[in-house]
């Protein structure tokens, strides 16, 4: 009668655990297609501003414009020099990239 009723209760534990587990399995899968999903998401989010990006660069292309020659350390020429630098980082802000760009 002992072993019977520790046998019933064995069986008992053994079925809860395996319901646990089976609830546990099925929490598990939602999650993992939850984060699938997410993935999917970020992938298609990645690949559409990648392709804006492509977009944009074949809409907006940089426009040719010669380097400044070289400085040679004229003191009226310093504003000019400068201001010819100034003008060639504006004009390429992919190759030149600032905190505005």
């Amino acid at each position: 009668m002992a072993l019977e009723q520790e046998n019933q209760c064995l069986l008992g534990d053994r079925q809860q655990v395996t319901m646990e587990k089976q609830q546990q399995d099925e929490e598990l899968t939602q999650r993992v297609r939850q984060y699938d999903e997410r993935v999917q998401q970020l992938e298609m989010a990645l690949a559409s501003s990648q392709q804006q990006a492509v977009e944009t660069q074949c809409i907006f292309k940089e426009p040719k414009i010669s380097l400044p020659s070289r400085f040679d350390g004229t003191c009226s020429q310093f504003w000019v020099f400068l201001n010819k630098v100034r003008l060639v980082i504006q004009m390429h802000p992919t190759r030149y990239p600032t905190q505005a760009s």
